[in-house]
């Protein structure tokens, strides 16, 4: 999807309805333009990837469920068929009202294909579509027209071109920045091995961080308070009209506050069965390092007192088996609004060495900006130059929504290959085992990620 259909959401029309008569149409329509993507801060008509399109209507009914009762976005897009076929597509309805589900049902002459609470979502032909359109516009109707946000920023171009820049400045330098390297000097291993030993259990009551459970809500409490504590700036997202707990953000202001990196980690952990709120699943490499990494980047770039050229900001997300859902209404977020995001990065399941083995550090390259990962391989190049680093072959992460936004992001990981960590997802995903290496893999791979996103961002003023 082109990043100006993202923007088409900008032109939303209100429609309030004035008509009183029995059958007559009663709440809210909100006309989307094609391709648009709905989004505030609650809750988003999500766009899924690489899913079939009965997952495509499931997703959009629980969103459409989240709607002002009496809603129905229309949207004449064949994108929302994600690649199916393009003479048809969904309709998405918060109908809880007879009236409205009537209205949709006599122009379409079909009945919902899925069903979520109040959400309903119809599969329709696109010249339905039109004709649904054209009834709501004949209907009597007060319009209400939304003010029109500012044009956002292109980050296909512009944040290309500023990465270049970036590129082209680290690959004539002769030597680190010292200053960034001193930071990278101060990453401890035993901090993160507090922060491992309370997420896997050892020093908590935690057996499980899964996005659905008890334990998960604790954690993102327990990640609140760590980030307060070193005086960083919260957000926090509620997901539980999902049934997950909560996103949590901490920012570190820059110079040109607007302007920010977004480094990012999921917090859950699940055993092979994803749904499970009570499988034992500490979650050591996967993903408590991703977080004992965020945790301490975030106490050396805090407590060093030193300003940075943009914002720095941590996102903690919760339901990473889950598809990374955690991720997804942000990076929609982000691209509807226009925020001036520099890049995201992520860090996913990151130490893990085989004993015997060289540290490698790979780059999740499938779904992935490529100016991210030169930039990240220059740094690691300039910075930790003993250190392999590769293209990994394992793809997923958090990255991806935000990559198929067209938003620059990238990710790493462990590992050239595929996921090698034969604890993945098992009860002995715990720290004290053969080949889980706080001390090189994990501290090489915080120091290297620290230095990308303060290199990416313009560095220290």
């Amino acid at each position: 999807m082109s990043h100006s259909m993202l923007h088409a959401v900008l032109a939303l029309l209100v429609l309030v309805s004035t008509a009183a008569a029995s059958g007559s149409f009663s709440g809210q329509v909100l006309v989307a333009a094609p391709g648009s993507v709905l989004a505030d801060s609650n809750h988003s008509l999500e766009m899924y990837y690489d899913m079939p399109q009965h997952n495509v209507s499931l997703a959009l009914a629980r969103s459409a469920s989240m709607l002002p009762l009496g809603s129905v976005v229309l949207s004449s897009s064949p994108e929302m068929y994600i690649g199916s076929d393009v003479t048809r597509s969904l309709v998405v309805v918060s109908a809880p009202s007879v009236d409205v589900a009537h209205l949709v049902r006599n122009q379409v002459e079909s009945e919902p294909v899925y069903a979520y609470g109040s959400g309903l979502v119809f599969d329709v032909a696109l010249t339905d579509v039109a004709k649904l359109q054209a009834s709501v516009a004949q209907a009597s109707l007060e319009t209400v027209a939304v003010p029109m946000a500012p044009e956002p920023m292109m980050f296909g171009v512009n944040g290309t071109a500023r990465l270049e820049e970036v590129l082209a400045r680290v690959e004539t330098m002769s030597a680190p920045d010292a200053a960034i390297a001193k930071l990278g000097a101060q990453i401890s291993p035993a901090h993160m091995r507090q922060t491992l030993d309370y997420l896997t259990g050892k020093t908590s009551t935690l057996t499980t961080r899964q996005s659905g459970s008890e334990d998960a809500v604790k954690v993102s409490d327990w990640i609140e308070v760590q980030l307060e504590g070193l005086g960083l700036e919260i957000e926090r997202d509620n997901k539980s009209w999902k049934g997950y707990s909560d996103d949590i953000y901490g920012t570190l202001p820059g110079l040109h506050n607007e302007t920010y990196i977004l480094i990012g980690a999921h917090y859950d952990s699940c055993g092979q069965n994803t749904s499970s709120t009570t499988d034992p699943a500490p979650g050591a490499n996967s993903n408590g390092s991703g977080v004992a990494a965020l945790l301490e980047m975030a106490r050396v770039l805090a407590l060093s007192d030193r300003t940075f050229n943009a914002s720095i900001r941590f996102a903690f997300w919760t339901a990473g088996c889950q598809g990374y859902w955690g991720t997804r209404w942000r990076a929609n977020l982000i691209a509807v609004r226009g925020w001036d995001m520099v890049a995201y990065m992520s860090a996913d399941m990151v130490a893990y060495r085989p004993p015997g083995n060289p540290i490698e550090i790979g780059i999740k390259s499938r779904w992935s900006t490529p100016i991210a990962n030169e930039v990240f391989l220059a740094v690691m190049a300039l910075y930790e130059p003993e250190v392999r680093t590769c293209y990994s072959l394992e793809t997923r992460g958090s990255q991806t929504p935000f990559f198929f936004l067209d938003l620059i992001a990238m990710g790493v990981t462990d590992t050239c290959g595929f996921i090698r960590d034969p604890a993945y997802r098992q009860a002995d995903d715990v720290v004290d085992r053969p080949g889980f290496d706080l001390d090189g893999q994990l501290t090489v791979t915080t120091r290297g990620l620290l230095a990308s996103a303060v290199t990416m961002i313009g560095g220290i003023v």
